[in-house]
């Protein structure tokens, strides 16, 4: 198993919320990229690679999902994704998605 991290700090920073989502496309299509590089140079079919987001990059990955153009990833999972930004975990992109969402319940 290999295993690729994004550290897209610079773009995602505290405080700046807003920045940080409207970066996320942009990463996103950064990594279809990197998706698209690895599978080329692995010999891999993007079917064999699971993509994990938390938070904005639950978005990250789906839009990643979307761009890749080597064929379809396998999955995606989101864990406690902004529900105020995007909807790009789209079934169409790939064969399985999950998403964890955390809640507290109050008193």
């Amino acid at each position: 198993m290999n295993v690729l991290v994004v550290d897209w700090s610079r773009l995602a920073a505290v405080p700046w919320y807003h920045a940080a989502r409207a970066s996320v496309p942009r990463v996103g299509r950064l990594v279809a990229r990197l998706i698209d590089f690895v599978a080329r140079a692995s010999r891999k079919r993007p079917f064999q690679i699971h993509v994990v987001g938390h938070s904005l990059g639950a978005h990250v990955a789906g839009v990643a999902g979307k761009h890749v153009r080597s064929g379809r990833l396998s999955r995606i999972t989101g864990k406690n994704r902004q529900h105020d930004v995007f909807t790009h975990l789209s079934l169409s992109v790939l064969i399985f998605r999950d998403i964890y969402e955390d809640y507290i319940q109050p008193g």
